[in-house]
């Protein structure tokens, strides 16, 4: 089993604060709400990387993506990026292996659309969640939520 680093908790003027959450998201059509959204985050998590793997793609959304963000096109470059969580917005037949080769890294996972086409892929992001003890959130269809339409 893999170790993992436990966050660093700080006590200010009698309330908790943890250390903010770098996160990473991958596909910039569905992304780009997210990648919006983390840049509104304060002091709790910040955008660190994108991962997109279309140019074109790319081209259209750089506008919407802070000048320090790292941007990839490999995956597992992006995930040795050093972010702590993913959100998936790419196509919903990848989200399993792609949740699962993070969670292996020891990375906490999102994904914004159905979580796996076939029940065994769905079993085996279960088993990668309980081997890895990483956090796995299935948001499907998150950007079009009214809550967080407001951006």
């Amino acid at each position: 089993m893999i170790q993992y680093e436990v966050r660093e908790i700080f006590f200010q003027k009698g309330r908790c604060i943890m250390a903010k959450i770098k996160f990473g998201v991958v596909g910039t059509i569905r992304g780009i709400t997210f990648i919006q959204l983390l840049q509104h985050m304060g002091d709790k998590a910040c955008l660190h990387a994108v991962c997109e793997n279309n140019d074109a793609l790319l081209e259209k959304a750089k506008d919407k993506i802070p000048a320090d963000t790292k941007i990839y096109a490999d995956y597992d470059e992006f995930l040795d990026s050093g972010i702590e969580a993913v959100v998936l917005t790419n196509f919903f037949h990848e989200h399993a292996a792609f949740a699962i080769k993070a969670m292996e890294k020891g990375i906490h996972v999102i994904s914004d659309t159905t979580a796996a086409p076939t029940l065994g892929d769905c079993v085996k992001l279960c088993e990668a969640v309980e081997n890895t003890g990483c956090k796995y959130m299935l948001g499907a269809n998150g950007p079009f939520k009214r809550g967080i339409q407001f951006i």
